[in-house]
């Protein structure tokens, strides 16, 4: 059963390799929400702090040794460059107004 988790890292990790594909095949970052990649940035930095220094979060079987923090590692990486593409490579295609996130943020400080 625990493995689940490393399952569910490398899924995770599959995820943005294929947001990655369809932002270089289309060389457009229009509909990629760059608050949703920051989020998710923080999110696997925390997993990432929790399973290296505190032991937590692990999977119980031999995955949890090293593959699941492999995957954790090569997720934040490929976030962290989606990030980069969208802020600075293809800023032109990138539609800040219609992030949900930027909307969402406007809405609460009316």
């Amino acid at each position: 059963m625990s493995s689940v988790l490393t399952l569910s890292a490398i899924l995770q990790c599959l995820a943005f390799s294929l947001l990655g594909m369809q932002m270089l095949l289309s060389n457009s970052v229009q509909g990629i929400s760059a608050k949703s990649l920051q989020l998710d940035a923080l999110a696997l930095a925390c997993r990432l702090s929790s399973t290296t220094w505190l032991e937590g979060y692990l999977p119980n079987d031999q995955t949890g040794d090293f593959l699941y923090r492999v995957f954790v590692v090569l997720s934040l990486s490929m976030v962290l460059w989606l990030l980069y593409r969208v802020l600075n490579v293809q800023h032109r295609t990138y539609n800040a107004e219609e992030d949900p996130f930027l909307q969402l943020r406007l809405r609460l400080a009316a």
